[in-house]
């Protein structure tokens, strides 16, 4: 859909929660190699029954009716046409040059291994029929067994970007730098689930996948606050 102005008057007005649109989008453009970073994105949204519409410099992008999908609707909306979103072709086109050349030194096994640790490659893996998701599996674990761990250092600055809520619209204290890491982890899987639907709330194993990330964050930073935490709950649950 090209020049729908209507969606412009919703950029940044708040409807559902814009901080958490923000994460997405721009989680989905570094994995397709933009540098971008959040105060450079226009992102808005426009209520629509149970869902929200969701817009980048005006323009429709994609719905937040799955939150399981959405990385995968903005990335393929992104690549249909980068221009629409005022983004430059070239760099899909440099990104996915390099990961041919790179992928062609692989190995067979680390091949499979790439597969199956890359989040952009992740639904490939998923559609696998069960004999190929086997040898993947059986990669990653001869893998683990030599190195110990796929385990890479936590990026924290790559997560602290995520603590300035650009659009104005959280609680200004959701941005406070916590010492306490059981209360503001807390804190923040109990926002995310009062403002998620049933489906897309987090429980068990998912919120103890969050924890972990968030106490290596924590650990090498000695702080954390509830916007980190829901950018995480967003990437990783």
């Amino acid at each position: 859909m090209k020049n729908i102005h209507t969606f412009e008057n919703f950029i940044n007005e708040g409807y559902g929660n814009i901080s958490m649109y923000k994460n997405a989008v721009q989680t989905a453009l570094k994995q397709l190699g933009y540098d971008v970073k959040q105060s450079d994105l226009k992102v808005g949204s426009k209520r629509e029954s149970n869902y929200d519409l969701i817009t980048l410099n005006g323009e429709l992008l994609c719905s937040s009716s799955d939150y399981a999908q959405m990385n995968t609707w903005i990335q393929n909306a992104i690549k249909e046409d980068p221009k629409k979103y005022g983004l430059d072709p070239k760099v899909l086109e440099s990104v996915n040059e390099n990961y041919k050349e790179n992928y062609k030194r692989f190995s067979p096994e680390e091949q499979k291994l790439s597969l199956a640790i890359s989040d952009i490659m992740w639904m490939k893996f998923r559609r696998m029929d069960a004999k190929d998701k086997i040898n993947v599996l059986d990669t990653l674990s001869a893998h683990i067994k030599a190195t110990g761990s796929l385990q890479e250092a936590i990026d924290t600055k790559y997560w602290m970007d995520y603590n300035v809520d650009t659009s104005g619209k959280s609680p200004k204290d959701f941005a406070d730098k916590n010492k306490n890491f059981e209360d503001c982890f807390s804190h923040g899987v109990s926002e995310w689930n009062s403002e998620a639907d049933s489906e897309n709330r987090i429980k068990g194993a998912q919120i103890d996948k969050v924890k972990k990330l968030a106490k290596e964050f924590f650990s090498k930073e000695g702080w954390i606050s509830v916007n980190i935490v829901l950018a995480m709950i967003m990437q990783e649950s």
